[in-house]
């Protein structure tokens, strides 16, 4: 530095360098060519070659050129070489997504009017978050036809980046683009076609799109394409084609088709195969992934369960999001699954789970509340969740919120919203609900009295498996209330409870129409085998009446006073009045 000659720090040894009145220098290379050199403004930090060689013919090393001095056609032909390597650092930036920094070099491409220039200043102000110099430099970029613009400018009006959402302008630069072989452009044409974004409604044209992507190698296009096969939209079902195009984009890492490759493998019940792609779509931190392989560990569809794992892949998901994994590691915390109990770790997440909106995590939560399940009773906001869900349409929850107006839980004692509220439930085939309004309709509570509704409802209760509907249908039938007096009926509706239910109060029951032959053919045999069963349950009734047999010797049984006096001496100490009193007539 300072004139006259010097030695770069960077080039070989005795390399001589001459400076020129344009901060260049010149040494010695093979004689087909020279390089040049820049030297810092008021620092010699040594060379930055420009990786440009001039041809000898261009830059002649002559008298002049040992006096420092550049023709005027040397010097207009090195600002040019000097323009090409900014621009080109500027593209190196660009790449590496230092973007603030590539804008004032790709400006050198842009005064040349290259549209990859106006392309990429435009991403990068994009990615700065400045739309509106995006957009302007996207517009001209796109009419000079570059494809990565059209390609660009069209997610902006699809999603309304910087532009009004305009999917028919979205549609118009996805097509452009796609004919210049855009591979992403092609994939989102298609969604276009698919989904009518901007465009009919168009399958036929929705896969050429998808399948053109997919052959210049866009793993998009190819999980597009697959997709196609997958769900049996545009053509016929065929998960083995779906898979070939999945497995491509897959195999390049595409998160999403490595997810659907594991519902493929999954739905044909090979539970191995899924595991191995879910696993991969689950380290991306798909949530999806992450909760069908706790729901296979949770199960043991790979032969047994493992819940330490179920639990882990649930805490995976949860945390990603996923509401149903909220629910069920709500459920882990709660009963032990795969980790310790923790009712405060399981109402927390039974919370989160319930904000998805989701009406049977929302029910679920409320009778947590209701019966202080992991903690204090909270009736308000077990009606206020009762609510919700039932306001969406879960019948069952329409039976709990008229639950809560019957019995004024979590809110004022309301009997006509009880009534509204269990004819909605019942009007929609739920079976408890219309067993209570029945029972509402009989006694006038919260409306008038109408034992005709009533009884209607009594038999829709029944017929949908009411225990309690078939107990009072088998009572009015055997009593004649409200109805004719009809044993047939009667052992119909007492034979249904104790299929339903069978408990010693259904067996006693039955037992005694066979005992009796009340709308059954008698069969002592039959009714000494049912009372034995309720008598095994302690129930006090029953063992009278397997007393009664072994003493009267009743279906085909010997008579045995002393094994009859240990049954009724059980039933007589159950409080049984009948057995007291055949107790004091045996000798």
């Amino acid at each position: 530095p300072g004139g006259g000659t010097g030695h770069c720090l960077t080039c070989p040894a005795g390399t001589v360098l001459l400076k020129t009145p344009y901060r260049f220098f010149v040494r010695r290379r093979p004689p087909s060519s020279r390089v040049l050199h820049l030297i810092g403004d008021k620092t010699f930090y040594g060379c930055k070659k420009l990786d440009v060689f001039i041809p000898r013919s261009v830059l002649v090393l002559g008298d002049n050129a040992l006096d420092g001095t550049l023709t005027a056609y040397n010097k207009s032909y090195v600002e040019s070489i000097i323009l090409e390597k900014k621009y080109k650092q500027g593209i190196k930036l660009f790449n590496e997504g230092k973007y603030a920094d590539a804008i004032p070099l790709l400006k050198y491409g842009i005064d040349k009017g290259l549209s990859e220039a106006y392309e990429k200043t435009a991403y990068s102000y994009q990615n700065l978050g400045k739309w509106q110099e995006a957009i302007d430099n996207y517009k001209i970029a796109c009419e000079k036809g570059n494809a990565w613009a059209q390609y660009r400018f069209a997610l902006c009006y699809l999603r309304g980046n910087g532009v009004l959402k305009d999917l028919n302008e979205a549609f118009k630069y996805f097509k452009m683009s796609a004919a210049q072989d855009n591979s992403y452009a092609c994939a989102y044409l298609s969604e276009c076609y698919k989904y009518g974004w901007g465009t009919d409604k168009n399958y036929k044209e929705a896969m050429n799109a998808a399948l053109k992507g997919a052959n210049l190698g866009n793993t998009l296009s190819q999980l597009f394409y697959g997709d196609f096969f997958y769900t049996g939209v545009g053509c016929e079902k065929d998960y083995d084609e779906a898979i070939k195009w999945f497995m491509l984009a897959a195999e390049k890492n595409n998160t999403e088709a490595q997810f659907l490759l594991g519902e493929i493998y999954n739905s044909r019940k090979d539970y191995r195969s899924a595991v191995i792609w879910y696993e991969k779509a689950a380290l991306k931190g798909h949530a999806k992934a992450q909760y069908s392989l706790g729901y296979i560990y949770k199960n043991g569809l790979l032969g047994s369960k493992d819940l330490v794992k179920a639990f882990k892949y649930f805490k995976d998901a949860a945390n990603n999001s996923r509401y149903q994994a909220m629910f069920d590691l709500a459920d882990c915390y709660e009963f032990g699954k795969g980790t310790e109990i923790n009712k405060d770790e399981a109402l927390k997440w039974y919370i989160k789970a319930s904000k998805s909106g989701l009406s049977y995590m929302e029910e679920y939560l409320a009778r947590i509340y209701l019966n202080g399940n992991l903690g204090e009773k909270n009736l308000n906001e077990a009606f206020r969740l009762f609510k919700e869900a039932a306001l969406k349409g879960r019948v069952s929850a329409m039976h709990s919120l008229a639950d809560c107006y019957f019995n004024g839980r979590g809110t004022p004692k309301d009997d006509k919203l009880a009534y509204e509220w269990y004819k909605k439930s019942a009007d929609l085939n739920y079976g408890s609900a219309q067993w209570q309004v029945s029972k509402l309709l009989f006694d006038g509570i919260g409306v008038e009295v109408n034992n005709e509704l009533a009884l209607d409802y009594l038999h829709k209760a029944a017929n949908n498996n009411n225990v309690y509907a078939c107990d009072n249908l088998r009572w009015r039938y055997a009593t004649g209330s409200l109805v004719l007096k009809d044993y047939a009926l009667a052992f119909k509706w007492a034979l249904k409870r104790l299929e339903l239910k069978r408990d010693d109060w259904a067996l006693c029951i039955v037992a005694d129409y066979y005992d009796n032959g009340k709308g059954v053919t008698k069969d002592e045999e039959e009714a000494y085998k049912l009372y034995l069963e309720a008598a095994n349950m302690n129930n006090a009734n029953a063992i009278y009446h397997v007393g009664f047999f072994h003493l009267k010797g009743k279906a085909g049984l010997p008579v045995n006073k002393i094994l009859a006096i240990e049954w009724l001496m059980k039933a007589n100490n159950l409080g049984n009045k009948s057995a007291e009193n055949l107790l004091k007539t045996i000798n």
